[in-house]
């Protein structure tokens, strides 16, 4: 399943590149500056330094925002049913356990709905990264799909949680629940097509 779409990225860099350029030619005219071209590079690129902080703070917001229409459009296409869907920091998973179907959308690739068989993943699992003194600050669930691992993350922080504090102890829950269901939905189309 790919995570990342360089076509996607490059479009989100060159949009802010151009509104950059523009806002820096807006500013460098109404400053009455003799070298538009000169200036209008000069204040784009300040512009396109704070505007891509700014960017950077609202992009997961806006990335979810079209990775849940993605998915929301496709699953009705797609006929999705009965079905579990978990929204990551990251990505969105749908599993239709009537029909064994997982569905992905990852929002550093919001625009491609991605689609797989229960019956092509393996080593499902839950897993966390252990921290200084046996805590952690990331919990997923993951599986293996065409020999690369996907990992759907239940948990991420910037500091070290324990491993019995409410927050990891829930991350954990989540993540074997989504495991269970997987599991489950694998094994019931493998009894079907058996």
């Amino acid at each position: 399943m790919k995570k990342f779409s360089m076509t996607f990225i490059l479009t989100e860099l060159a949009v802010l590149l151009a509104i950059s350029f523009i806002a820096g030619l807006i500013i460098t005219a109404c400053m009455g500056a003799e070298d538009l071209l000169h200036g209008a590079v000069s204040m784009g690129g300040i512009v396109f330094f704070f505007g891509g902080c700014v960017y950077l703070g609202l992009s997961s917001a806006i990335t979810q925002h079209f990775a849940e229409k993605t998915m929301e459009k496709n699953s009705k296409e797609k006929d999705f049913r009965e079905y579990s869907t978990f929204y990551s920091s990251g990505a969105i998973i749908r599993i239709d356990e009537a029909t064994g179907r997982i569905a992905y959308v990852s929002n550093q690739n919001p625009f491609e709905f991605q689609m797989i068989s229960a019956k092509d993943i393996s080593k499902i699992r839950t897993h966390y990264i252990k921290g200084p003194l046996g805590g952690t600050s990331y919990v997923c669930f993951e599986f293996v799909y065409n020999g690369k691992r996907v990992k759907i993350p239940t948990f991420t922080s910037n500091q070290v949680y324990s491993m019995e504090s409410s927050e990891v102890l829930t991350a954990i829950s989540k993540a074997d629940a989504y495991c269970e269901i997987l599991q489950n939905t694998k094994n019931a189309i493998m009894e079907k097509d058996a």
